[in-house]
């Protein structure tokens, strides 16, 4: 009963050791899926913009082109010469503006959608973990295998990091670009109309 009893006692230095190493790795995956849920996130807010970006371009620049099409389809009537001058000045003019604020938008959603080529790192360093497709595109296939054999968990999970941070200063940039195209679409359509209204009640 003794020898039993100061055996229960004893630790099970073994089992101790493996338990903390489950613990380490079981830490170590989760910070790694966490880490890709918010690179992945990111991804999607990237898509998600150019999205936007695309449907943004083909309305308004769409919308504009009816409208100053039609405005320019409607029959010219003969009244004041003075004021059908007067009114063609205006008519230009307007029309001159929105095709302008049209371009630049066109502009800013061109700059938007244009892809980001630059690494994570600024600087010419030499990368454990590689991830980015310029990256990989510049190793042999053999160096790429190496460093993937090579790599480890928190190398990968550093290089993930510099992707988060680089990919979210891109999807910030394409939603600025996008707001600000989105803002010089709805000036330009807002011109179209006013030319369509001068078009229409002025007959000129």
């Amino acid at each position: 009963m003794g020898k039993n009893r100061y055996k229960k006692n004893i630790p099970n230095k073994g089992k101790t050791g493996t338990n903390i190493l489950d613990s380490a790795v079981n830490v170590d995956e989760g910070m790694t899926s966490r880490i890709q849920y918010v690179n992945d996130l990111i991804k999607d807010w990237i898509n998600n913009a150019d999205n936007k970006v695309s449907v943004s371009l083909a309305v308004f620049a769409g919308a504009f082109g009816v409208i100053a099409f039609v405005a320019d389809s409607i029959p010219k009537q003969s009244c004041n010469p003075v004021l059908n001058t007067c009114w063609d000045c205006v008519y230009r003019i307007c029309f001159g503006l929105g095709l302008l604020l049209m371009f630049i938008a066109l502009l800013f959603y061109a700059f938007a959608i244009i892809p980001n080529l630059k690494s994570s790192s600024k600087k010419r360093v030499s990368k454990e973990y590689p991830v980015f497709y310029e990256d990989i595109a510049k190793l042999d296939e053999k160096d790429f295998i190496s460093l993937m054999e090579k790599g480890s968990d928190k190398a990968f999970r550093i290089e993930l990091e510099r992707e988060i941070t680089l990919n979210s200063k891109i999807c910030s940039r394409k939603m600025k670009m996008y707001r600000i195209g989105v803002i010089l679409s709805i000036v330009s359509i807002a011109f179209a109309f006013f030319c369509l209204a001068i078009k229409y009640t002025a007959n000129i």
